[in-house]
């Protein structure tokens, strides 16, 4: 295993979670269908380890509500990336994926948070490609 990162194993097949996972030189991570809030709440968050990432991220949400949402990635606590969808009405993959470097012995932290409106189900994702 690279990195150090959760192994695929029985119980979760998907690897939906929190955590990241390696598949040889590759690495994921899938939230799963998370609820936002007003409260800024953590969908992902991981470490790289001794390797880095080419990463590729993607978001999502359930159902349209008309709610305002930010998506953060965080690299060591520091906010790198932040979109924000007004009315939650950004199509799935509209300017995305998003490429970032995710450097080596770092924590990375991808969050959610609704500015405006009601609750929302959302969701992210990284692949990526892992480097020596």
């Amino acid at each position: 295993m690279l990195g150090g990162g959760n192994p695929v194993s029985g119980n979760n097949p998907a690897g939906t979670g929190t955590g990241l996972n390696y598949v040889g030189n590759h690495a994921y991570a899938y939230s799963g269908i998370f609820s936002a809030s007003t409260t800024e709440s953590n969908m992902l968050k991981f470490s790289t380890g001794n390797s880095y990432i080419m990463a590729q991220f993607c978001w999502g949400y359930n159902v349209q509500t008309g709610s305002d949402i930010i998506f953060r990635v965080k690299v060591d606590g520091q906010t790198i990336f932040t979109t924000i969808w007004a009315d939650a009405t950004i199509t799935y993959g509209k300017d995305q994926p998003v490429p970032i470097l995710l450097p080596p012995f770092s924590e990375i932290t991808v969050t959610a948070d609704v500015v405006s409106g009601s609750n929302i189900d959302v969701l992210t994702s990284m692949t990526g490609r892992v480097y020596q």
